[in-house]
Parts: C-alpha cells; structure tokens; sequence
C-alpha cells in the first residue's frame, strides 16, 4: 500500500494522493469527498467505484464512507474513532462484515499486548 496513489480528477485539476494518507471517502451530494489529515480533496466519482478498486486495507462500513483502517484508533458497534479524532459511522447492517475485517486487519498488522 505505501506506493499506491488515488488519482482524483475536480475542476480541471488532478491531484495524486498517496493510498496510505487516506483517512476515509465520503460521499456526499454525488460527490466523493477525500479527507487527509485536515485536508479534503472532492471528485465527482460513486463510492461504488472506490469500493470496487478493492483498496488494501479500506472497508466499506456505511453506505457514505470508506475508512482506511490503518487510521483507526478505536473502534465500537456504532462508529470508527480515527487517529486524526474524526468519527465515521459504522452501518448495523454492516457491522457483521466491518467488524470481521476489522479483526482480519488488527490480526495482520498489529502486535497484540496484553496488559
């Protein structure tokens, strides 16, 4: 995931964005709404598309948002918490598959200490 980039075409004006920097997608009124660390980054694009890219690491857990775990301090039933503070809600009807990549994820690329 480090060199991959998302191409993200508003205005006239494309702007490639490191996969790994991404915090989340959103969508919001047609638009995809990229949000990186304080910045935000718009595209008229379908979250559908973004989800079908099948970004390492990414998750759908809402039908609005795309979270990039790597970005995930916490995580409960109802929301994402990030790194950055930023809350991104978590679908109940998704919770089953979000939380299961969730585990899938923390399994792979964290250490687990006990305390």
């Amino acid at each position: 995931m480090n060199s991959l980039k998302v191409a993200m075409t508003y205005k006239n004006h494309t702007v490639l964005l490191p996969l790994r920097d991404i915090e989340y997608f959103e969508s919001n009124l047609r638009k995809i709404v990229v949000r990186i660390s304080g910045e935000q980054y718009e595209a008229y694009r379908k979250l559908d598309d973004i989800e079908n890219e099948k970004f390492p690491g990414f998750v759908r857990c809402h039908k609005s948002y795309i979270v990039n775990l790597n970005h995930v301090r916490v995580m409960v039933r109802s929301h994402f918490e990030l790194i950055s503070g930023r809350i991104v809600p978590i679908a109940q009807r998704r919770y089953p598959f979000v939380e299961n990549a969730f585990s899938n994820y923390v399994n792979g690329h964290a250490k687990i200490m006990k305390v």
